[in-house]
């Protein structure tokens, strides 16, 4: 994409037909979630047309969010409100807030960590957003996790610790 945008845009655009062809639904969904996920890294826009033709619980929808955020976080949270789920938009609000204003993130950190509930994979995922700015809270938070979704408390703790491990080298 960086050397040939042009070409880039028509393998997408040909990655898009294909996925639009596929017969299964749920299959389709998850094609053309990937597709978006992959445009999402290089067309901000084509990412949220792609995922926003999709129903609000489509498979990548988090993972496109996220993905837009980073490059355009008005445009990833437009993709997080359109979700069934209050709490993908909790988590890419953070995510914009670590990364623009790390200072001021506090509240919105608070209120994605409110959004997540119980739920030991959002508490895990809004443990590494928050390493960046505040690792001692990252991990108070990565503690608080407890079992679910088939999985041991330990389980989702490590993944969580892994994670903040995971950032701390990348900032």
């Amino acid at each position: 994409a960086h050397i040939d945008p042009d070409y880039a845009g028509q393998l997408l655009a040909e990655a898009e037909q294909h996925a639009g062809a596929v017969s299964g639904a749920s299959d389709r969904l998850e094609t053309l979630g990937e597709v978006a996920l992959a445009a999402a890294r290089t067309d901000a826009a084509r990412a949220e047309q792609i995922i926003g033709s999709l129903p609000p619980s489509a498979p990548k929808r988090a993972e496109v969010a996220m993905a837009v955020a980073l490059t355009d976080p008005a445009r990833g949270e437009r993709i997080a409100a359109g979700a069934a789920d209050g709490y993908l938009l909790a988590l890419v609000r953070a995510q914009v807030a670590v990364r623009t204003d790390p200072a001021k993130a506090g509240p919105v950190l608070d209120e994605a960590v409110r959004a997540a509930g119980s739920d030991p994979a959002h508490m895990a995922e809004i443990a590494v957003v928050m390493a960046s700015t505040d690792p001692a809270r990252a991990e108070q938070v990565a503690s608080t996790i407890t079992a679910g979704a088939g999985m041991t408390a330990g389980y989702w703790r490590a993944r969580a610790l892994t994670g903040l491990e995971i950032g701390r080298a990348h900032v």
